[in-house]
């Protein structure tokens, strides 16, 4: 007996019997918990991790959660600041990304690799090609359905693998609204909600994932006035304060097209990096000329070939492919 013990005894009246601590409740099988950052696995982990996921789930956490103020720069995770979470049903993307429930596309995955690695040179404070907000990288395209909605995820998801990066994939394309739609998140708090109303703190919009180091941030319910929303004060302090506040996190947005809506211009202006997919031989070179010369000569351009067949070097799931270059303008 020790010490402690011996000492309650005496404290205790004589006869009573002193009870045993209540033993902590066991939750029952289906019961929602809240969100926690797992640790980091190695690439082959997180792949099964992400594969072992069939279904959309979403769970509310009830416990307050504290966000930091407006610029402030902290080193945990995003998703410590948010009060939703989704596990990921991956089959609602098809095979088209660089993780999937149903082929091994590690040929599209060493593509990404290669994509990523000069957006995270300059993304980085630190790094030698470091660019004034290097960590807000929009992906964009001239035209509708060119692919850029399926390489923002696996730009993400890419990204996610990274052990000293986390990622919030923001979908802007508001009109559309395809990410959204796809993650099941149509009647969800996001983007929008966040904009029109100066109350709202961020962590409410957020969706946390069962991929520890990535978040969304959803559209959000539809609104008349959508350009008008993207250029709003709101949109560029969001913008700033998303660049600032983790050091670690590249933030992937899924723009309009930028020649189908006048909110990718908006965009274009607060970012540091922009990836414009080309889909091949459907994409007219006048329609990727024309946007180009809208999002200016001064913009870091990325131009990524999207559905490139023939080549083996490219090639997943249906022979299509990727290849990335830099626009000659900059």
């Amino acid at each position: 007996m020790s010490i402690i013990e011996k000492a309650l005894e005496k404290l205790e009246p004589k006869g009573r019997k002193r009870s045993a601590p209540p033993s902590p409740p066991i939750p029952e099988p289906n019961a929602s918990v809240s969100f926690r950052q797992q640790p980091e696995l190695p690439e082959e982990e997180v792949v099964t991790e992400i594969a072992a996921q069939p279904e959309v789930k979403i769970d509310v956490v009830s416990e307050p959660i504290v966000s930091p103020a407006p610029g402030e720069l902290a080193d945990d995770s995003a998703q410590s600041h948010t009060h939703r979470r989704i596990m990921m049903d991956l089959a609602r993307f098809g095979t088209d990304l660089v993780v999937n429930q149903e082929t091994d596309n590690s040929r599209l995955a060493e593509q990404f690799r290669i994509i990523k690695r000069p957006l995270l040179m300059q993304a980085s404070p630190e790094g030698e090609q470091a660019l004034r907000n290097g960590n807000l990288i929009m992906v964009g395209s001239a035209l509708p359905g060119e692919g850029k909605t399926t390489t923002s995820l696996n730009l993400a998801l890419s990204i996610a693998m990274e052990r000293d990066r986390t990622v919030l994939l923001v979908d802007a394309d508001l009109a559309k609204a395809d990410l959204t739609r796809r993650f099941g998140l149509e009647e969800s708090d996001g983007l929008t909600d966040f904009l029109i109303n100066e109350d709202m703190p961020l962590s409410d919009a957020l969706v946390a994932t069962d991929i520890p180091k990535l978040t969304l941030l959803p559209t959000g319910r539809r609104h008349p006035n959508l350009t008008e929303i993207l250029s709003s004060e709101g949109m560029t302090r969001l913008a700033s304060e998303l660049s600032l506040r983790y050091r670690d996190r590249i933030v992937v947005i899924d723009s309009p097209p930028v020649l189908a809506a006048a909110g990718a211009n908006v965009l274009a202006s607060l970012v540091g990096q922009i990836v414009m997919v080309v889909e091949a031989v459907r994409t007219p070179q006048s329609a990727v000329r024309e946007a180009l010369e809208l999002l200016g000569p001064d913009k870091n351009i990325g131009l990524l070939l999207n559905k490139e067949r023939g080549g083996d070097r490219l090639g997943y799931g249906y022979g299509y492919g990727y290849g990335y270059g830099y626009y000659g303008g900059n």
